[in-house]
């Protein structure tokens, strides 16, 4: 509001002396666009104030339901387009290797010459050099900053001189109201776990005994490699996911499910997350959750399935335990397997014929690749056509895939998909 109706700039003036109505002409709200990128709990509530502005709201958040972009009013579009479309562009993810410079020069040309950018969310995810070059240079119409990649923000950035921007020393939080609120959460936090033991409220304490940790170490960290490979399998944003236990502790149950999460939530980049917030976070991106438990799979002493639904299908993993420490994927949907989630995992499906191996290993090979390990699953049963049944190939590699590798690997005669897993090693 303060950018859009220039009111630093205008008050600013006004304590020089000068009266110049013309010169601080704004631009209304109402009837414009808001492009919100990042939908969680702050971006969707940005979404809903800008609505009672009477404005339209495009949103992008590739984990995002449907069911809750129409909760929200808001229409998903991919990134190019909601800057292509939006009149004021706000920000609202977390800070990763993907994010960083989420915003550069390629992406602030798409921008229309009047749209103005929000950024109070994390200074790296806009190349500041760039947009202080699209201001100056009247490509776009402005921005508000409080986050930088440097902060304190260097007296030679050149963000500092320019006109219609606004910018704030990491003020978000800095309220009186804000102040005193945390102060009284923190001292009845601390209360109720010195009178009544309560510890639900510590932020680096799942909600459960060190003891209880110590002893399921093993299974919550295959837990948390199944929910990475789930989503990495998975097409679309999760629906719903249900992690299924199978084994003698009785107080597993919880701390797998939040464990997968934990895991299925780093994939996506979903900001800090632990096995404190990753119950919460999965249910504000809308996701149903459950468990069960039951007999572990055959021939194993402990197993864990995770179950993944997206709008496009269902995708599942199961993992257990050899020798009660060393974790194993031992299914991925209908194929068996016994693999090592570790480092990075291609997951390639295919059809059974000859040769397949041979050309992905070349493939592999000729882009500088090492397969660590190579594991062929195949059905048994041939297609409802009598042509040759599907196989897959689990396959530990020693280092991450350029997208030009998994590009070549998806056009290889009889491949019919190619996935990456990143265990987070």
């Amino acid at each position: 509001m303060t950018l859009v109706r220039r009111i630093s700039d205008a008050a600013a003036a006004l304590r020089r002396g000068e009266w110049d109505r013309k010169r601080f002409e704004g631009t209304e709200l109402r009837g414009k666009t808001m492009g919100v990128v990042g939908l969680g709990r702050i971006g969707g509530h940005v979404a809903q104030l800008a609505r009672a502005f009477g404005m339209q709201v495009v949103g992008h958040d590739p984990y995002l339901l449907p069911e809750r972009a129409s909760e929200l009013h808001v229409r998903l579009l991919p990134l190019d387009q909601l800057l292509r479309t939006a009149d004021v562009v706000t920000l609202h993810v977390a800070l990763t290797d993907q994010t960083h410079h989420l915003i550069d020069a390629n992406r602030l040309k798409l921008m229309k010459p009047t749209a103005v950018l929000i950024n109070t969310a994390r200074g790296e995810l806009v190349d500041e050099l760039a947009l202080a070059d699209a201001i100056k240079e009247k490509r776009i119409g402005g921005a508000a900053i409080d986050v930088f990649a440097i902060e304190p923000l260097p007296a030679d950035s050149p963000l500092r001189s320019l006109d219609r921007v606004i910018l704030t020393p990491h003020l978000a939080a800095s309220t009186s109201e804000a102040q005193e609120r945390v102060a009284m959460e923190i001292c009845g936090a601390v209360r109720e776990a010195l009178v009544a033991g309560d510890l639900s409220f510590a932020i680096n304490v799942p909600g459960m005994g060190g003891d209880l940790l110590r002893r399921l170490a093993p299974l919550l960290d295959l837990a948390r490699r199944l929910g990475r490979l789930a989503l990495a399998l998975a097409d679309g944003p999760v629906k719903a996911v249900e992690v299924a236990y199978g084994g003698k502790e009785e107080a597993a149950q919880r701390p797998v499910l939040v464990s997968a999460l934990e895991g299925l939530l780093a994939a996506m980049n979903a900001g800090p997350v632990s096995l404190v917030n990753a119950q919460v976070l999965a249910e504000e991106k809308g996701m149903k959750l459950g468990t069960k438990t039951g007999a572990p799979e055959a021939g194993f002493e402990t197993s864990i399935g995770v179950k993944v639904d997206t709008a496009r299908g269902r995708v599942r993993v199961t993992g257990a335990l050899i020798g009660g420490s060393h974790g194993r994927v031992i299914r991925i949907d209908d194929y068996h397997v016994d693999v090592v989630p570790d480092g990075w995992m291609l997951v390639i499906r295919n059809r059974d014929v000859p040769g397949v191996i041979g050309r992905v290993g070349s493939a592999l090979g000729s882009a500088g690749i090492n397969i660590a390990s190579y594991h062929q699953a195949r059905r048994s049963s041939p297609t409802a056509d009598g042509g040759p049944a599907d196989a897959l190939a689990a396959i530990n590699v020693d280092q991450a895939l350029t997208n030009g590798v998994l590009d070549k690997l998806q056009t290889l005669p009889d491949v019919v998909d190619v996935r990456l897993a990143n265990f987070g090693d």
